[in-house]
């Protein structure tokens, strides 16, 4: 019996979506667009918008070490009541062969919610989050976003271009909507306090060579284009993760170096959100997030604590995972 792929347990959502006009664009990000990006004989073409990915990269549902796949699925909507539908149609026709992770983008006011608690939210904030203002065409689709990737106390904008969606064309499958592939190395780049996770990083090298060597267009995309405000905030969490005394580069193979700042001169940074308050909250605001993320780095190093993690704690704390008040 062959054995089941994300791709084939997708095809049904991923069709019930384009036939919902009423519903916003989303993007399935990870999973097959990552294996995609790994694979030599993946074929990118910017101008078109397109990723044709050999049959290989429909990955099994499930990973090396038992667990369950995730379904990580971005809805480009500030709409909770749209992002429940979408949650509810992915759970109809996935049901649990994948674990269906949906999420949407989250407003302004959000981030200025965490702003007004600067401690609680230095102690709760873990993972990067996309706050917005949004504006639609006549049909009700997105056609404007822009607002910050943040990740409390710090924040980096982003607009439109780092949102733009690929069809990713995997052989034997349908189409399936994808992020820009600059936008999915940044995302692994700036999704925890902690940086790249250790389990992520083999895999983010190797993405990053054949990417950026095969598309320099996509290295110019994230240094002088729409990913440079993102890549900017990695700087920050490569920042945070590395000695207090001498931040370490990150080298992703040869093509894209991640140079830290001085832990000390944080808080000058203009993304840090702290900024208005007293000089002491202020170190003591850094120092924490900085403690966060070599703790939460270890954490994220010992592969049995991460695949218990995945297994059995994940789905239990989703509130924080998400950002949620």
């Amino acid at each position: 019996m062959r054995e089941r792929t994300c791709g084939l347990i997708m095809e049904p959502f991923v069709r019930a979506l384009s036939d919902r006009a009423d519903l916003p664009a989303v993007q399935i990000i990870g999973g097959n667009g990552s294996a995609a990006l790994l694979n030599e004989h993946t074929v990118i073409d910017l101008a078109a918008r397109t990723i044709e990915a050999p049959a290989v990269c429909d990955l099994p549902i499930l990973r090396p070490d038992g667990s369950l796949r995730d379904m990580d699925t971005l809805v480009l909507s500030t709409d909770q009541e749209q992002i429940d539908s979408i949650q509810a149609l992915a759970e109809e026709l996935i049901g649990d062969e994948l674990k269906i992770s949906i999420f949407g983008l989250k407003t302004i006011a959000d981030l200025q919610r965490q702003r007004g608690q600067p401690l609680r939210s230095t102690a709760r904030i873990f993972l990067g989050d996309r706050y917005v203002t949004t504006s639609y065409d006549e049909r009700g689709q997105v056609v404007g976003i822009d607002g910050f990737k943040a990740l409390y106390p710090f924040r980096a904008p982003i607009t439109t271009g780092t949102f733009e969606t690929f069809q990713l064309s995997t052989q034997g499958r349908i189409t399936t909507p994808t992020a820009h592939p600059g936008t999915t190395i940044l995302n692994y780049l700036t999704r925890s306090i902690s940086g790249v996770r250790a389990k992520d990083l083999a895999k983010v090298r190797t993405m990053t060579e054949n990417v950026l060597t095969r598309c320099p267009e996509v290295r110019a995309w994230i240094h002088d284009g729409p990913g440079q405000d993102m890549f900017d905030l990695a700087r920050i969490l490569q920042t945070l993760r590395g000695p207090r005394s001498q931040p370490d580069v990150l080298r992703l193979a040869t093509q894209l170096e991640i140079v830290p700042y001085t832990l000390g001169g944080l808080h000058e940074h203009q993304g840090f959100m702290a900024s208005s308050l007293s000089p002491g909250v202020q170190r003591m605001i850094i120092e924490l997030s900085h403690l966060k993320s070599q703790i939460l780095g270890r954490f994220e190093g010992n592969p049995t604590v991460v695949t218990f993690w995945q297994k059995h704690i994940e789905d239990r704390l989703k509130a924080i995972i998400h950002n949620e008040p």
